[in-house]
């Protein structure tokens, strides 16, 4: 009688194979799957460990379909988001100082933070309801609304719409962070290491692409900055473009 093998990992699963088929070779008998071998059968599929269990894990899918296009559309797409948020909290302190809220004049970047808040849950249990896509497209549509009340109350130089309308770049901003956990599932387990650091490299680009699509944008229409709001809006649009062009096999 011998004692059982012990499962520990796939490593020893070959070391137990390869003492099986020892003693196979060598004539002693051995129990494998509940049945008397006395045979070598190396190239068995059927050879387990002496007490008949399978001592190999199941292993993880090494790529998945469409990884590296997802991969692409997933960092353009937290990009173009994270862009807009930069450039909205470099540019609203000033529109507001010029409304004369001067002491006010954070507010409208205190309502993106309170946006994302307010819609970080929503936007999660949709993604699990709905599926990954339907949570970012949920979140380019608040894009485009709040790019659009952020423009009407530059137009009417009012305070309170534009604060309304970072609200609403918030709720896009929440949706656009989830690209962290959606690119470790997109991938196969050689990439899923990797792929959260490509994704985020985005957030290194829109630090300085925001306020520069600012600056450079700032006269091209009588209202100062509203052509900003618009490239904003262009780049939600085309966000929501990307999304639909995402090929997430797995998606619900």
């Amino acid at each position: 009688d011998q004692e059982p093998f012990i499962r520990r990992s796939s490593r020893e699963g070959k070391r137990r194979r390869l003492s099986v088929a020892k003693k196979l070779i060598d004539g002693e008998p051995c129990i494998i799957n509940s049945e008397l071998v006395d045979e070598p059968s190396i190239l068995n599929p059927d050879l387990t460990s002496c007490d008949g269990r399978d001592d190999e894990e199941p292993q993880e899918e090494l790529h998945k379909p469409y990884q590296y296009w997802n991969l692409a559309l997933l960092g353009l797409t937290f990009s173009m988001s994270q862009s807009t948020m930069s450039g909205h909290m470099t540019i609203s302190p000033i529109i507001s100082e010029r409304m004369g809220f001067a002491k006010l004049a954070t507010l409208p970047v205190a309502a993106v933070d309170v946006g994302s808040m307010a819609s970080a849950w929503y936007v999660g249990s949709l993604m699990q309801r709905r599926g990954r896509k339907c949570g970012f497209v949920f979140g380019e549509i608040m894009g485009i609304i709040g790019c659009s009340i952020c423009i009407v109350g530059l137009q009417l130089k009012s305070f309170p719409l534009l604060n309304v309308g970072g609200f609403f770049l918030g709720c896009w901003c929440a949706a656009s962070f989830y690209v962290r956990f959606v690119a470790a599932g997109v991938v196969g387990s050689r990439l899923k290491g990797r792929a959260v650091s490509w994704v985020l490299i985005g957030s290194s680009l829109c630090a300085s692409v925001g306020p520069l699509i600012s600056s450079q944008t700032a006269n091209l229409l009588p209202t100062q900055f509203t052509a900003f709001y618009l490239v904003a809006a262009s780049l939600a649009l085309l966000s929501l473009l990307m999304a639909h062009m995402m090929r997430i096999t797995d998606d619900n």
